[in-house]
């Protein structure tokens, strides 16, 4: 009796030990999932939000009547790239995969130019030559925006990917724990009986 009364006492040690552990996993897991991979997730989706934004502004800046608006729209521009370059230097933080380091590097390429692109446009603009201009703006700049779209959207989805990972290792996890401190326990049920 003494010693199973023992044997019980040690497989209740068990379960406590196993359950703390497991917990224990389940709390970094989750703080990795809320201080990593979701940063990550929403810093992609900026990304991709400013970028179709300036779409549609640096298109409006070609369509403005007045110089007032084309500089409100170009104002609007900078304050987005502001986001965009935090968001970008989030990213190059936390990125750790290779495809997502790829992502980012072919972003900021495609960045670059666009930014070099509608530097020409805007001058262009500014100089009176409107025809000019429009064959930057659909030649180049519009193109070189998209492709940057293109590279934060993959990279977007690489980050949804991966917070869709980590919580499904969250719950593979929790059932593991289940399963375990149920065995140990209906394991000590039976010795005691």
């Amino acid at each position: 009796m003494t010693a199973g009364f023992g044997i019980l006492i040690a497989l209740v040690l068990v379960v406590v030990g196993v359950g703390l552990l497991r917990l224990n996993g389940l709390v970094e897991l989750n703080r990795q999932i809320i201080e990593r991979e979701w940063i990550k997730a929403e810093a992609a989706n900026n990304l991709s939000s400013v970028a179709q934004a300036n779409a549609r502004r640096t298109i409006e800046v070609f369509f403005a009547d007045d110089a007032a608006l084309r500089a409100q729209k170009r104002n609007e521009i900078l304050a987005a790239r502001a986001s965009f370059v935090q968001s970008f230097e989030t990213l190059q933080k936390l990125v750790y995969r290779p495809e997502g380091k790829q992502m980012l590097a072919q972003a900021e390429a495609a960045r670059q130019r666009y930014i070099g692109s509608q530097a020409r446009f805007n001058e262009l603009l500014d100089a009176g030559e409107r025809a000019q201009a429009q064959e930057e703006l659909q030649q180049r700049t519009l193109p070189e925006l998209a492709l940057l779209q293109a590279h934060v959207d993959d990279l977007s989805k690489l980050q949804k990917q991966l917070v869709d990972e980590s919580g499904a290792r969250a719950q593979a996890q929790a059932q593991q724990a289940r399963l375990l401190l149920l065995g140990v326990g209906l394991a000590g049920v039976l010795l005691g009986l």
